[in-house]
């Protein structure tokens, strides 16, 4: 077991399919598994809780705050960094992502040694479809399995059945910050809606701050697939509109940003 008594783990989500329910209860189960004093914070933008369907897990806590409309990724996220967590070290975990046990007791020690950014992967991306995903969701002990692929995947397999290699250099998925450093640059920029290039955005502005991000030397991040387009279809096209942002974002200097701060565009205001 890993100690994480100084960790907190922020997962917004909007649980729109079964996949999705499967996919965070097989998360929650796995990061529970090996997180010694856990602080999970599970975020739904909806008033209807998928919570009795997943069921209690030791050390994850449910919150609701509905979106107007699409789905407020960022906004969840400072919620969840600034007003629910008072723990130093924060990670904004997407709800189907899974990191290897290394990389999370890795990231733990670069933030513990001053680091304010971590990614706890080494850049790649892999999508896990069935046969795998099939496993890993049947499991009574899903972190055995999730264990044996992440094995075979570190130890230099190229090609497994299912898994693809979605993104070489990733800058979002799981991320780890330290909380001061959030402060200091503001949190996630909640102008921008859905998803999309908010983990672009977010990176450049930490590196503005002194604060580049840190990746792990070896292990990659696991996503378990679900299917898209079937509902909130939004979600799939409005990253176009964030491209735009993410444009204008990049020409800000420090000092604009630190106003912006201060103005409550980020998160590090509280509401």
């Amino acid at each position: 077991m890993l100690e994480t008594i100084d960790l907190s783990l922020i997962v917004p989500c909007r649980l729109d399919s079964k996949e999705r329910v499967e996919n965070l209860s097989t998360a929650l189960k796995y990061y529970t598994s090996f997180c010694a004093n856990a602080e999970i914070h599970v975020v739904e933008d909806t008033a209807t809780s998928s919570r009795n369907s997943i069921g209690e897990r030791p050390g994850v806590h449910w919150h609701y705050l509905p979106a107007r409309g699409n789905f407020h990724k960022t906004r969840i996220l400072n919620f969840g960094f600034f007003e629910v967590s008072n723990r130093p070290f924060v990670a904004a975990m997407d709800a189907d992502v899974l990191v290897d046990p290394a990389a999370v007791h890795s990231a733990l020690e670069l933030l513990r040694s001053g680091s304010g950014m971590v990614m706890p992967f080494d850049g790649r991306f892999y999508n896990v479809k069935d046969p795998w995903r099939s496993e890993v969701i049947s499991s009574t002990t899903p972190a055995e399995v999730i264990l044996k692929l992440f094995e075979s995947l570190t130890s230099g397999r190229k090609e497994l059945p299912g898994v693809e290699l979605k993104h070489p250099r990733s800058p979002g998925g799981a991320v780890f910050f330290s909380r001061s450093a959030l402060q200091e640059f503001g949190g996630y920029d909640e102008r921008f809606k859905t998803w999309g290039y908010e983990d672009v955005e977010i990176v450049g502005r930490a590196k503005r701050f002194g604060h580049d991000p840190v990746y792990s030397e070896s292990e990659p991040l696991l996503h378990l697939w679900h299917p898209r387009f079937r509902k909130n279809f939004m979600w799939y096209i409005w990253p176009n509109r964030n491209r735009a942002l993410l444009n204008s974002a990049r020409e800000l200097d420090r000092a604009s940003i630190l106003s912006m701060v201060s103005a409550g565009v980020y998160g590090a205001v509280k509401r």
